[in-house]
């Protein structure tokens, strides 16, 4: 099973994107979720945990859990004038600080204790970042960046404490599964090890890190 390429998709929960820092500019949106038809309409904001979009009158709340993907479309401008992104790219490079850490770290390896320390670093730089940035998409691609890294290292720690695998018949088994495209066959003789796990939760945040560098690359 192979997880979608998707344009953009908390250990720590981040308290990111606010309903006063909305982005002026809505854009349409497609949330593929892990069971159920895909979720259509504007966007408004994510939190720690979920991802709110508007289908007409109705705002709907997302658990991040249970998003496979975030797919965004066109602009939807708003009678509000676009608020200038001249410190945007500023405030971005700082959060890129703390990711481009969280990368380097999973790619080289490192141990728990290691890697525990950059995470909690890298959030210090994110969270002091983020208020700052007015670009919703871009505030977006930070977040689920960070959360995925976040993510990994509390599954790190999950493996660490249980001393086993998870079962693939399990329900977190099979959340891991759906969500990071994880090539196992879920049957009761089956568990998710640590080095079967991490690499793709990581996979799936430096997905997000790229989408974080190459928008960033767009600011003036």
């Amino acid at each position: 099973m192979k997880r979608p390429l998707f344009t953009l998709a908390l250990l720590l929960c981040l308290p990111y994107i606010s309903v006063a820092q909305e982005q002026k500019i809505r854009r349409s949106v497609t949330v593929n979720v892990v069971t159920g038809e895909p979720i259509r309409g504007e966007f408004i904001r994510a939190d720690e945990g979920s991802v709110v979009i508007q289908s007409g009158v109705a705002e709907t709340s997302i658990k991040l859990s249970d998003v496979v993907s975030i797919v965004f479309g066109e602009a939807v401008p708003t009678p509000t004038p676009t608020p200038a992104l001249s410190s945007d790219r500023q405030a971005a490079e700082e959060a890129i600080k703390g990711l481009r850490k969280l990368a380097s770290a999973a790619e080289i390896g490192v141990t728990y204790a290691e890697y525990g320390r950059v995470v909690i670093e890298a959030k210090a730089e994110v969270d002091g970042a983020l208020p700052k940035i007015q670009d919703v998409q871009l505030k977006t691609a930070i977040t689920l960046a960070m959360h995925e890294y976040g993510y990994a290292a509390q599954m790190w720690h999950y493996f660490i404490r249980t001393r086993g695998g998870i079962p693939t018949k399990s329900d977190l088994g099979r959340q891991l599964i759906t969500k990071y495209g994880i090539p196992v066959k879920i049957s009761m003789f089956i568990s998710l090890e640590r080095d079967g796990v991490l690499p793709y939760i990581f996979r799936t945040a430096r997905l997000y890190y790229n989408s974080v560098l190459e928008q960033t690359n767009k600011l003036q």
